[in-house]
């Protein structure tokens, strides 16, 4: 099992490019790096387009860091937005990531 790091940041652009600010840390095991990914994207989807959690959500992006603090992946609140929003304008159901 590998330990890999989660962190939801706040979004910052400056004169010297996007800054981040971390804002909850969480530490999630798991076998492979893809599973890891594959769990925290599936979270957040659920947390994000929950009906409630929309008007709390104070955070930017969702990062996943390996053992070693190097990003493996990086999630958008934005992107899930957009996707969900142009899923609704072209009538389809929103197909979370596929």
């Amino acid at each position: 099992m590998a330990l890999f790091r989660v962190r939801e940041v706040k979004l910052w652009e400056g004169d010297k490019g996007v800054t981040m600010t971390p804002l909850r840390k969480y530490e999630l095991e798991s076998t492979r790096a893809s599973a890891a990914v594959e769990e925290v994207r599936r979270f957040l989807e659920i947390e994000i387009l929950s009906l409630t959690v929309p008007q709390k959500i104070d955070f930017d992006a969702v990062l996943v860091l390996d053992a070693n603090r190097v990003e493996v992946a990086r999630f958008l609140v934005s992107d899930i937005w957009k996707r969900q929003a142009d899923a609704v304008e072209s009538g389809t159901t929103y197909a979370h990531w596929v």
